[in-house]
């Protein structure tokens, strides 16, 4: 049985006018799983990075490492749609631990 990191990213009425659902999105991984980083863009995107052991499970579909951490960051409209999950997996130990987006839209992990 997974056990499966619970990310709650509530998207507050003050601070974006235009946004107005609250969401809980699951993700997670058999073992070790773990969200270190949220923003949002200026459209209301919310960016999320993290890291994982062995295989993540996001939006129905499972993401396999290649080293012992791999990390992840995703892309999710103000609805808690995902737009894009890209891993950062390379053969030893990779861990995002901030995000930052930029003015054009951007977001480096």
């Amino acid at each position: 049985m997974p056990r499966f990191l619970v990310v709650f990213l509530f998207i507050v009425n003050n601070l974006f006018a235009q946004t107005n659902a609250d969401w809980i999105q699951h993700n997670g991984a058999y073992t070790t799983d773990r969200g270190t980083a949220v923003t949002v863009d200026k459209n209301a995107n919310v960016i999320a990075a993290g890291f994982f052991t062995d295989t993540l499970f996001i939006d129905n579909q499972s993401f396999y490492g290649h080293g012992f951490i791999d990390s992840y960051v995703s892309k999710m409209d103000s609805s808690g749609n995902y737009h894009w999950i890209q891993l950062i997996n390379g053969p030893k130990d990779d861990i995002a631990e901030r995000i930052v987006t930029l003015q054009n839209g951007d977001a480096i992990a």
